[in-house]
C-alpha cells in the first residue's frame, strides 16, 4: 500500500512505517483488514473464505516504469500489513475485494465477472459507456462540471464542451444544461475560460472554446426545442442567444486576446498555442495564423447567428468564408486539407504560408459538415491510409514535412524540422514528451471524428456505415487495457501503440459514446 498524492512516491522511514501500523486494523467481521488514515480516505480489503494474518512486509525501490518512461523518479516504496490464503477448488470459486472510500460490494460470482462482459461487445454497449462517463460529471458550486480527466486534469472550457455533446446526444440535457450554463455565463467579449481556478477565470487563452460552446448550444437547443435560446444564463438576464451572438460579433471585430476575423477572407485568426494543440514552453505546435478547425468551428457559427439575427451580415459571411476555405487549404498535388494557414498577426490569409502538413484537424471540417464532396472524401482517405491506428488517431502523418516545423527550447532545437513526426511520448516533459504530444502521438477522442467524417463523406452509404462502425469498434480493445472500462488520454504513434497520458480521458468516452449514437 501507499498513502501519497499521485504525483508523489513514497518514501518509508520510521515515520511513516508508523503512520501505516497506527491506522491498519483487522476487520472486526470478516476477513481481511481496513486501512483508514483519514475520515475521508479509506481502503478495505475482504475475502469471502480463507484467512488473513497480520504480518507486516515493507518492500523498497519498486521499479515505476510507467513513471520511468515520463522522466520522473522510477522508483519508491510500499507497506504490507499481511498476507491471505484463499483455498480453491474446481467446484468453487474464493473471491478477495478491495475497495476505496466505498461501501464493501457484496463478493460474489456475478460482481467478479460483470464488470467486464460489456467489453467484449463490439462495438461496447452505449449504457456500459454511460455508466464510465458519468464517473467525470462532478459539482462545482451549484452547478455541475466535468473533469477532464483522471487522475491530473481539472475541469478544462475545451474539454469541457466538446465532451458535454456526448450528454447531449445521449439526452442527458439536465446535466449538460447546468455544466453549459455554466460557462456560457463566463463568457466575456467573446472569450470564455481555458481553465478555471476556483473563482479565477483569467486564463482565457483558447480560440476554439468559444466556438465548441455555440456548437454545444445549438445542439442542445436541437434537443429541447425554440425557447431555449431565450433562457436566461445569468443574474442579468442575459440569454444562450445574447451569449451566442455575443462570441459571434467579438471573432468579427476582434477579441481583447488576440482572435480577430480576416476581413478579406472573413476567416478566424488564432494566436500561437490556441488551439487544442496548445503545449508551450516550448510550444510544440504554434499553429499562429489560420487553423482549419477553427474556421469549420467559425463557419458552424455564422450559420448559427444568421438564424438567431437574421437581420445582419451572416449568411453573407458565411459563404465568404466556405469558398476562402476551399480556395486556400486545398492541396491538390497532397489530396487533403492543409492544418493551418500560417500568419502573424495582422497578415490575412492570403498573406500566409500554407502549412500542408496532413493532421487529424482535417477531420472536423469534414465531421462538422463544412467541407464535403471530393474534398471531403480525399481528406477522410489521406487519414485513414496515414492516421489511424487501433483506437485512435495521429496527430501528424509520419511523413516528410510540407512546411518546416522546427521544436526549439532555451535554444536548443530538439526535433528535425524536416520530419516533425515524433512516434514515442516519453522521456523528459520539456524535451521529449511535449515535442511528440501533438506531433505523431495518437488521440484517441479524434477516432470517432473520423468516424463521424465517413459518414459525413458519404452519406447514406450502407459500406460507409459499416467502415465507421469497424474503426469505431477498435475502441472496445483500450476498454480491456490500463485503466479497466475507461478509454486512456493517447497512444503511442509507433506501434504497438502503448497507452500514455492521463488514464482515463472524458472526451474520449464522451465523444465514442456520441457517434455510437449517431451509428445505431
Amino acid at each position: 500500500m501507499e498513502d501519497r498524492s499521485f504525483h508523489g512516491e513514497t518514501h518509508l522511514d520510521d515515520s511513516t512505517v508508523d503512520h501505516f501500523r497506527r491506522t491498519t486494523s483487522h476487520l472486526e467481521n470478516g476477513v481481511g483488514f481496513e486501512f483508514q488514515p483519514h475520515p475521508d480516505r479509506r481502503l478495505e480489503a475482504r475475502a469471502d473464505c480463507g484467512e488473513y494474518y497480520a504480518e507486516e512486509e515493507i518492500s523498497r525501490n519498486i521499479p515505476h516504469p510507467i513513471e520511468s518512461s515520463r522522466g520522473q523518479t522510477a522508483q519508491g516504496d510500499a507497506y504490507s500489513p499481511g498476507w491471505f490464503t484463499l483455498p480453491v477448488s474446481n467446484t468453487k470459486m474464493a473471491h478477495l475485494a478491495i475497495v476505496v472510500n466505498e461501501p464493501m460490494l457484496d463478493v460474489n460470482e456475478r460482481t467478479a465477472t460483470s464488470f467486464f462482459s460489456p467489453e467484449n461487445e463490439i462495438p461496447p454497449r452505449l449504457d456500459y459507456l454511460c455508466e464510465r462517463m458519468n464517473t467525470f460529471i462532478v459539482r462545482r458550486g451549484r452547478g455541475k462540471t466535468i473533469i477532464a480527466g483522471y487522475p491530473w486534469f481539472l475541469d478544462w472550457g475545451r474539454d469541457t464542451l466538446i465532451a458535454v455533446r456526448g450528454l447531449i446526444a445521449n439526452a442527458q440535457v439536465e446535466t449538460a444544461t447546468s455544466i453549459i450554463e455554466r460557462f456560457a455565463a463566463f463568457e466575456k467579449g467573446g472569450t470564455i475560460p481555458n481553465a478555471i481556478f476556483g473563482d479565477d477565470d483569467s486564463n482565457r487563452e483558447t480560440s476554439d472554446a468559444p466556438l465548441w460552446l455555440a456548437i454545444a448550444i445549438e445542439e442542445l437547443a436541437d434537443q429541447t426545442d425554440e425557447t431555449f435560446y431565450g433562457q436566461a444564463i445569468d443574474g442579468a438576464g442575459r440569454t444562450y442567444r445574447d451569449v451566442v451572438l455575443s462570441i459571434a460579433k467579438h471573432y468579427r471585430e476582434g477579441t481583447a486576446n488576440g482572435i480577430a476575423m480576416d476581413p478579406e477572407s472573413m476567416l478566424i485568426f488564432s494566436p500561437v498555442h490556441f488551439t487544442w494543440m496548445d503545449t508551450n514552453h516550448p510550444a510544440g505546435t504554434k499553429r499562429e495564423g489560420y487553423p482549419i478547425e477553427i474556421q469549420a468551428l467559425w463557419i458552424r457559427l455564422l450559420g448559427q447567428a444568421g438564424k438567431l439575427d437574421p437581420g445582419e451580415r451572416w449568411q453573407l459571411m458565411l459563404g465568404q468564408a466556405q469558398e476562402s476555405l476551399a480556395k486556400f487549404y486545398w492541396c491538390e498535388n497532397r489530396s487533403w486539407l492543409a492544418d493551418c494557414l500560417l500568419a502573424k498577426p495582422g497578415q490575412s490569409a492570403a498573406q500566409s504560408k500554407v502549412d500542408g502538413n496532413l493532421r487529424c484537424n482535417l477531420l472536423i471540417a469534414v465531421s462538422l459538415g463544412v467541407v464535403d464532396g471530393h474534398l471531403a472524401k480525399r481528406s477522410v482517405l489521406a487519414a485513414i491510409r496515414h492516421l489511424v491506428v487501433p483506437g485512435a488517431v495521429r496527430s501528424l502523418a509520419p511523413l516528410p514535412s510540407a512546411q518546416p516545423h522546427p521544436v526549439e527550447h532555451n535554444g536548443q532545437l530538439l526535433n528535425d524540422p524536416a520530419s516533425p513526426y515524433w512516434g514515442r511520448y516519453e522521456g523528459d516533459e520539456d524535451t521529449r514528451r511535449k515535442p511528440a504530444y501533438h506531433n505523431g502521438t495518437a488521440w484517441t477522442w479524434f477516432l470517432p471524428q473520423l468516424c463521424e467524417a465517413i459518414l459525413r463523406a458519404w452519406p447514406n452509404d450502407d459500406k460507409a456505415t459499416k467502415a465507421a462502425k469497424s474503426y469505431l469498434s477498435s475502441s472496445a480493445l483500450l476498454l480491456k487495457k490500463g485503466c479497466a472500462g475507461q478509454l486512456p488520454e493517447i497512444l503511442d504513434g509507433d506501434a504497438p501503440h502503448h497507452q500514455r497520458g492521463c488514464d482515463a480521458q472524458a472526451w474520449a468516452m464522451s465523444e465514442l459514446i456520441r457517434v455510437l449514437n449517431e451509428i445505431d
